[in-house]
């Protein structure tokens, strides 16, 4: 397991969303390799961060009509 101490929400949420400088997105992505739980927390982040992009596009397709 990577010596990295796990990542808290913040720190998930701006890699996410690409707001980290290069060598910390290395430092994460290092981490997740050898992290399963920080690799299955990741991967619930993204889909849930997919299903609420789709709800918003379904809201603004409805209320556009």
């Amino acid at each position: 397991q990577s010596p990295m101490n796990s990542p808290d929400t913040c720190l998930l949420t701006e890699l996410i969303e690409s707001h980290l400088a290069d060598n910390q997105r290395t430092e994460l992505v290092t981490h997740f390799a050898g992290c399963d739980r920080c690799t299955s927390q990741l991967a619930l982040a993204l889909k849930l961060r997919e299903q609420g992009e789709a709800q918003q596009s379904a809201a603004s397709s409805t209320t556009a009509t």
